[in-house]
């Protein structure tokens, strides 16, 4: 058990600083319980919340709503982080007629079992997370010795507010249900306005008051405004003859990206980091900018030109559609390696190979034998068209 008291100004007093230091691929559960929030309080948890919903893992958030000061376009963006509709997507709004929903709980799972929980005063909201307040609270974690009985607890209750015909509960899963919220007077429409004394100023005539900077700050999550259009329609395909081939060295160089593929049911859309979309991929994956891949098959020809939108999904990962595997099932063994190759700017032919390609183990001993990142990540190596040849002088791409 560890206290966090934010009157001690470092950051690792901030609930933020916490929830940043979970390995995304090591949580397979997230529930919170919060009563004021905002989408962006959410930014620290971009990663989780991004790999759980890639795995369709389990995500569940109880939401207050205190005199309408839970707003729609903060429901909206929930909604859309956490994937709803889907069926290991809740969230659901609490709001009373008479006194305030007001827990403040963090709970995560781990893929080995154990449990990590936040109980204190801290709201999911920039101010709540990064500290912006002084904040107190505990953690309990179970690979600290902590009591299971105890975390099991904390999850049943979050879970225990998405039992059926509960009057002060509003399930929400789709924009409509929100509107209902909305109608019903349970969400408002933009923030209330605040007193002097509510975001810290001071209304007397005396000396003037110390202020409070957070000790942790997230970029604001982004419109999902891109991420919705992109899961409502797939990018456009158009039939193409086969490019002529392409120089053996390319003027920019390094024009070559060997990839892992991360898993989880939707899978094609594979996310990078933005290290990679800048520098090789050459777009800004915060401004809805597209790119052209050339979907490529073994003999080398051309059979599809996707236009391909990136979509910016929050925190450090960035992701795009890779339509030449829709419909295949993620492998039970083994990651799918793509290959990309830069042709002109913001122009790639790319395919992906599987497990069960001939081709496959080269790609993937040559990636464990090149790779020195941190070996959490996924294995990921830009060359020169010159290296790949060296390793596979037949490669279609």
């Amino acid at each position: 058990m560890r206290y966090l008291d934010s009157s001690v100004r470092n950051n690792e007093q901030a609930l933020g600083h916490w929830i940043e230091s979970e390995s995304a691929s090591s949580v397979s559960q997230l529930r919170f319980q919060t009563g004021y929030f905002s989408i962006n309080g959410l930014a620290a948890f971009g990663g989780i919340i991004t790999a759980l919903v890639s795995a369709d893992r389990p995500v569940s958030a109880v939401v207050g709503s205190n005199d309408r000061d839970t707003i729609k376009s903060d429901i909206e963006g929930l909604i859309d982080l956490v994937g709803c509709p889907r069926s290991n997507a809740q969230v659901c709004i609490v709001s009373y007629s008479r006194g305030l929903f007001h827990p403040k709980v963090v709970h995560l799972t781990r893929t080995d079992g154990s449990q990590l929980a936040y109980v204190g005063s801290a709201n999911l909201t920039p101010a709540g997370v990064g500290a912006g307040n002084i904040e107190a609270g505990v953690l309990l974690d179970t690979s600290d010795g902590d009591p299971p009985a105890v975390l099991n607890d904390i999850a049943s209750k979050i879970d225990g507010w998405f039992a059926p015909s509960l009057p002060e509960v509003s399930i929400v899963k789709t924009r409509a249900d929100i509107q209902n919220c909305v109608d019903d007077g349970i969400l408002g429409l933009s923030k209330p306005p605040r007193t002097s004394t509510s975001t810290g100023g001071s209304t007397s005539s005396g000396p003037s008051k110390p202020t409070l900077s957070p000790l942790k700050t997230y970029s604001p999550i982004a419109s999902s405004s891109a991420a919705t259009s992109m899961a409502a329609s797939s990018p456009s395909k158009t039939p193409t003859a086969p490019l002529p081939s392409a120089p053996t060295s390319s003027p920019m160089g390094q024009d070559v990206l060997v990839a892992e593929i991360g898993g989880g049911t939707r899978w094609k859309q594979a996310n990078f980091p933005i290290a990679i979309m800048k520098n090789y991929f050459g777009v800004n994956p915060v401004a809805n900018d597209h790119i052209q891949l050339h979907e490529v098959e073994t003999s080398g020809a051309v059979t599809n030109v996707a236009n391909t939108l990136v979509v910016n999904v929050k925190s450090q990962n960035y992701r795009m559609e890779l339509s030449t595997v829709a419909g295949i099932s993620y492998p039970t063994s083994g990651r799918p390696i793509g290959i990309f190759r830069r042709v002109a700017p913001k122009e790639f032919r790319y395919r992906v190979f599987m497990p069960s390609d001939a081709a496959h183990p080269n790609l993937a001993s040559y990636l464990s034998a090149k790779y020195a990142g941190p070996s959490r990540q996924l294995k990921r190596l830009i060359i020169d068209h010159s290296e790949l040849q060296k390793l596979w002088s037949g490669c279609p791409v």
